[in-house]
């Protein structure tokens, strides 16, 4: 049994006996432990699996609440492709006696109409529910992880004025180019999700791609393994190549007008960053001093946090100025800049031995 099917296994205990001992432990409330009765409830995003089951579990059980369901459910709005733009569904609230009402929650017009004629007690939103159940994972199994002494740090270590200067000078070289990289990379997540729409590329063959990506990363490890096996001394080294393998997969999609093209260039994409994105964490933990390791491993992370949040809005610009096929070449020009930090962070090493 594998780690993470223990924890999943001791939180379904721990669980079931919380729910046993509801007047000893205060932490789980069932929702029929509250008087609904006479109330009024918005759910947001009614319209999909949980939120309608939830509508549904008011109405049975609370016949004098009023309900009240918002969601952007399918209208004739289409992309050019014929896809529908929304995809709230009807059909699960067959059945639901309440209000339902048809907007989206980022028009303050929308916003203003809910708030001039309802008044509501209790505002559920759908997704809310996943981010409960995770809760309880990570308080209940998290825990139960060990961690070696050595590998905590403190607030007092890590505030600790700065050496040894060399290795945190190399760490923001090569995460310069490491943001670079996701700057582009996150375009699967939002340019290309529109490209594809445009294509008349259906939700689910998109989805399919992503469902490759992290297949290919699983099946594929035994191939890749050897050869980052043979570049463990060589990161520049592993570190080119996954940028050059990713690159070529960003000019096979900026061509792309087929699903098996987007098929190849994420299967090319994928290959790259199986090259990539362990190379810079692995990076960091040889630089970073003794008592440091969470603080460069934080740099690492709050890079690609980084690129994740500009790297949407500027192809979106890109798009808007030049077209698709131009943001692809400019921002697969950009990514080939990576390489120049991924083979000169070590000059501050080298001038510090020196």
């Amino acid at each position: 049994m594998t780690e993470i099917q223990k924890v999943y296994t001791d939180f379904c205990r721990i669980l079931k006996k919380l729910i046993r001992r509801k007047s000893r432990y205060n932490i789980i409330m069932k929702y029929n432990d509250i008087n609904f009765n006479n109330k009024n409830i918005l759910i947001t995003g009614g319209a999909g699996f949980i939120g309608s089951n939830l509508a549904f579990y008011f109405q049975d059980n609370f016949l004098e609440a009023n309900i009240v369901i918002f969601d952007c459910f399918r209208s004739e709005e289409r992309f050019s492709n014929g896809n529908l733009k929304s995809f709230g569904h009807y059909k699960n609230l067959i059945g639901f006696r309440g209000d339902i009402l048809c907007g989206d929650l980022n028009s303050e017009q929308n916003l203003q109409n809910l708030k001039n004629h309802y008044s509501f007690d209790y505002i559920f939103s759908a997704n809310l529910a996943m981010y409960i159940v995770f809760f309880f994972i990570a308080f209940f199994g998290y825990r139960k992880f060990n961690i070696a002494p050595d590998m905590h740090t403190s607030v007092i270590n890590e505030g600790k004025k700065i050496r040894n200067k060399a290795p945190f000078y190399a760490l923001l070289i090569v995460t310069s180019g490491y943001l670079m990289c996701w700057l582009v990379y996150v375009q699967w997540q939002s340019t290309i999700a529109t490209f594809t729409q445009d294509l008349g590329i259906t939700l689910k063959q998109y989805s399919l791609l992503w469902s490759i990506n992290g297949a290919l990363i699983l099946v594929a490890q035994p191939f890749i393994q050897p050869i980052v096996k043979r570049l463990e001394h060589r990161i520049k080294a592993q570190l080119v190549l996954g940028i050059v393998i990713m690159m070529i997969s960003f000019i096979v999609v900026g061509y792309a007008q087929a699903f098996s093209m987007f098929v190849t260039a994420m299967v090319i994409l994928t290959i790259g960053e199986m090259f990539v994105w362990p190379a810079v964490p692995t990076l960091a933990s040889q630089l970073a001093p003794k008592g440091r390791e969470g603080f460069y491993q934080g740099i690492v992370n709050s890079t690609a946090t980084i690129g994740r949040m500009i790297g949407p809005f500027a192809g979106g610009v890109l798009v808007d100025l030049y077209g698709m096929t131009a943001m692809f070449l400019i921002l697969t020009s950009f990514m080939a800049l990576a390489i120049i930090p991924s083979l000169l962070y070590d000059r501050p090493l080298k001038k510090a031995e020196s």
